[in-house]
């Protein structure tokens, strides 16, 4: 587009096409909890200052129950073709003995990415489920990628960072402590959200601090003008341009 049909662009309040950029959205448990389009679709949640506490729910056996649900659009992050990209990090204190909640990522019916532990001195395990709305069932059985990380005690809290590279496979980079791991699985080709999860064997309990994710902006769609904006807009570029006729 040329300097002079930009300008007439400007003028006549018309949208313009540009790159897609970065954008980083931080929220606390309780600011997750009032954003439109967030979801808790196992249990509600309560409050504890800033944070969210998952209290223990019905037994699952050996399946996940989806404590918070996120989706990428909710926080104005809509990936392209081109660009299917997203970082997160989530800060999660360790309340009970046994501790794995998922961090995971899901088109509707695939759910991919990680489950963290206590276990062997925090571990990091691939995690592929079956999205079932409120609760997802395992595909396939945790496969570990590095353990001995470092956990916390309970009480104490971690942040875990990971990268979802959203292709035909999703390459999936995940670490806390001191491990970072990488994997590749199945590809998700819808809509996607930021899924937390737990494993429900053991009536765990989860604190969510607060979570940040990283990706490309979504469009926005120039509202048009009303048409007397135009006329006037068009009006006054064409002034200008006689204007300046004019002078010359």
């Amino acid at each position: 587009m040329n300097a002079r049909a930009k300008k007439l662009a400007a003028v006549l309040g018309l949208g313009l096409s540009v790159s897609a950029q970065a954008l980083t959205v931080t929220l606390t448990g309780t600011e997750l909890a009032a954003t439109h389009g967030v979801t808790f679709p196992w249990v509600q949640p309560v409050v504890n200052g800033s944070s969210l506490v998952f209290n223990e729910g019905p037994d699952l056996g050996g399946n996940v129950d989806k404590l918070v649900q996120v989706p990428l659009s909710a926080v104005g992050i809509g990936l392209t073709p081109a660009d299917r990209k997203v970082s997160v990090a989530m800060s999660l204190t360790h309340l009970t003995d046994d501790f794995d909640p998922h961090i995971m990522m899901t088109d509707g019916a695939t759910m991919v990415g990680v489950a963290i532990s206590n276990d062997g001195n925090g571990s990091a395990f691939q995690a592929l489920l079956v999205d079932k709305g409120t609760w997802g069932e395992r595909q396939v059985s945790l496969v570990q990628f590095f353990s001995d990380a470092g956990f916390p005690a309970i009480g104490g809290s971690l942040t875990v960072t990971l990268e979802f590279d959203l292709q035909t496979l999703t390459n999936v980079t995940a670490g806390f402590g001191s491990k970072t791991g990488s994997f590749s699985t199945l590809g998700l080709t819808g809509a996607p959200s930021v899924v937390l999860t737990r494993d429900d064997d053991y009536q765990e309990r989860v604190q969510l601090n607060w979570l940040r994710i990283t990706g490309p902006a979504a469009a926005v769609v120039p509202v048009p003008a009303p048409l007397w904006l135009l006329a006037t807009g068009f009006l006054t570029y064409l002034g200008l341009g006689a204007s300046r006729r004019r002078q010359s």
